[in-house]
């Protein structure tokens, strides 16, 4: 299977206006701790097959949201970055250092901390409904599992 991946968008610009502005949320349903988290959101929609995000971080606050298909999530703190050996660091296609492990396969005689790093991973599952919070800077390395992903 050929791996089809359509690159991040941000959606409010085109979704359709609602009464009160776009995505309006009524703060009053959410739990307290999740409230700064939606401000200044920035509100993306990622559609694919089955694709493989090497794990990278971002500097801003994830809410991920699984709509279709299923998601596997391998979360990293911010110190494992030595022992997920990244690169390249200069020019990267999508704007941040990824992992140069094969998570599949991990080479562990080239990469042996990398052991380490799977010693602070945390494993996260998503199905339609779910959502899954990651701190900004954390390390996070996607499979889309299904044969079509939203999320």
């Amino acid at each position: 299977m050929v791996e089809r991946f359509i690159h991040s968008h941000g959606i409010r610009s085109r979704l359709p206006p609602v009464v009160g502005g776009y995505c309006e949320v009524d703060y009053f349903s959410l739990p307290n701790w999740l409230q700064p988290y939606l401000d200044d959101a920035l509100a993306s929609i990622w559609i694919g097959n089955a694709t493989r995000i090497a794990a990278h971080n971002d500097f801003p606050r994830n809410l991920a949201c699984c709509a279709v298909g299923r998601r596997r999530f391998t979360l990293f703190p911010p110190d494992q970055f030595a022992n997920l050996y990244l690169g390249p660091i200069d020019i990267t296609p999508a704007g941040r250092p990824v992992s140069m492990v094969n998570f599949e396969t991990p080479d562990f005689a080239r990469h042996p901390q990398f052991c380490e790093a799977l010693q602070h991973g945390v494993l996260a599952e998503l199905e339609p409904g779910d959502a899954l919070l990651i701190p900004p800077l954390w390390y996070h390395h996607v499979d889309a599992l299904a044969p079509f992903n939203v999320l």
